[in-house]
């Protein structure tokens, strides 16, 4: 079965606009218009709670089709926000494997509608906001966070580790290695107008550098550089009842807004009729 029409029409449509969402200072490569081969690409239903999508192949991760155990999880290539062509694996290359986005989408049952509404803010406080836990006051409460600055739409809150390290003095004593700031995610926070986070992004802390940099719109290590810094990406599609976790590198976290409208629009094009 071929692609649908729709999303061959969208892949156009991405190819005619700039793939900036933010106010990114990266310097991007202009979208290709759609090989001639993606029409010929098979596609592969995915059933996602009572809703199915016939997605492209190549768009699965492993280029195959759902799961086993029917989770559905989807890889494309930064900038294109494209799968690889059919049979290339993205492990294939460092070029391909740090310029890819996975973007895993589940169904989320038993939920209210309130409480699928409220979901992500259960990512920003304690297991248990009534008892949380003497660590989960100091890493897990958005509250006891130290507020950043606010960019791209997003405000920044860091780990405060005076207190960390207080915690860390008063639970394991002074003989053991104080905590590392490092170890512990920046969390990226979009507030709705309900006051509920609508988007919630934990990365790697910005006193860990990029690693990488864009060369002509794609991801590039920097020399001598060994870790590269990290963004897992949490936003709900209410329509499908679902919610959609992306990774990527931090490089292009300004461009959140530009992969959330892909996955959108991908669902989209390629719902089953």
């Amino acid at each position: 079965m071929p692609v649908s029409k729709s999303l061959i029409t969208f892949l156009a449509a991405l190819s005619a606009v700039s793939v900036h969402a933010g106010e990114s200072t990266s310097s991007l490569a202009p979208l290709a218009p759609p090989d001639k081969t993606e029409a010929t690409v098979p596609t592969v239903d995915a059933k996602l709670g009572p809703h199915r999508f016939r997605f492209p192949k190549n768009l699965y991760y492993q280029q195959s089709g759902p799961d086993a155990d029917g989770g559905v999880m989807l890889n494309v290539q930064w900038p294109h926000l494209r799968p690889l062509p059919l049979g290339v694996d993205y492990h294939d290359s460092n070029d391909n494997f740090i310029n890819h986005i996975s973007i895993d989408l589940s169904t989320v049952e038993h939920l209210s509608d309130d409480q699928y509404r409220a979901l992500l803010r259960r990512m920003i406080e304690p297991l248990d906001p009534e008892k949380p836990t003497p660590s989960e006051k100091v890493l897990d409460d958005l509250s006891a966070r130290i507020q950043g600055d606010t960019s791209h739409g997003l405000t920044r809150y860091s780990v405060d580790f005076e207190k960390f390290r207080d915690f860390y003095i008063t639970t394991y004593g002074t003989h053991v290695r104080p905590p590392d700031p490092i170890q512990n995610d920046d969390w990226y926070v979009h507030i709705g107008v309900d006051g509920i986070p609508t988007t919630v992004i934990k990365c790697t802390p910005v006193a860990q550098t990029d690693g990488v940099r864009i060369e002509s719109g794609r991801i590039v290590d920097i020399p001598g550089r060994s870790r590269r810094a990290t963004c897992r990406h949490q936003f709900l599609v209410p329509e499908y009842g679902l919610l959609v976790s992306l990774s990527y590198p931090r490089v292009i976290l300004p461009e959140w807004q530009t992969m959330e409208m892909f996955v959108r629009k991908t669902l989209e094009a390629t719902k089953a009729k």
